[in-house]
């Protein structure tokens, strides 16, 4: 893994998981990063997909795909084909499901972190040896920094 590479993305499409706590300003920061297209928009609560989408027109971002109301709303999100990058903002029992989930659709994975609150970690760093696409965990340094330009 130490000299592992994903090929260039012209323009990464991103869609956000978890539009509670962090998930808001992580939409907000992927604003001003060239080369991103925000696509969809998934919550449990209907009230933070709207209020994300109010984030993306202040921006002068197109509305995103909206996915809300049923606890696994993100599996359509994630089943998308035209998503590059899933970010990972939920509580933190559902990161290691989600990030799984979308490695095993071909989608790159950002996380909050921790990615996993039990051994479901192992899983993540199994997957993610044996996957052609990059899951990063936030930490201290913004995951947009990550990101090709």
């Amino acid at each position: 893994m130490l000299q592992f590479a994903a090929e260039p993305i012209p323009t990464v499409r991103v869609g956000f998981v978890g539009l509670g706590m962090r998930g808001p300003g992580a939409v907000q920061r992927f604003t001003h990063i060239p080369g991103v297209e925000i696509v969809a928009l998934c919550d449990l609560r209907p009230e933070r997909v709207d209020a994300a989408q109010e984030i993306l027109r202040k921006a002068g971002f197109p509305e995103a795909a909206g996915y809300s109301g049923d606890v696994n709303s993100w599996k359509e999100l994630v089943e998308r084909d035209d998503i590059d990058l899933v970010y990972v903002a939920t509580d933190w029992n559902s990161h290691a499901e989600i990030g799984v989930y979308a490695m095993e659709n071909g989608k790159h994975v950002a996380i909050e972190v921790p990615a996993a609150m039990s051994r479901s970690g192992h899983l993540v760093i199994h997957l993610r040896e044996h996957a052609s696409t990059v899951c990063s965990l936030r930490t201290v340094c913004m995951i947009s920094l990550n990101l090709p330009h």
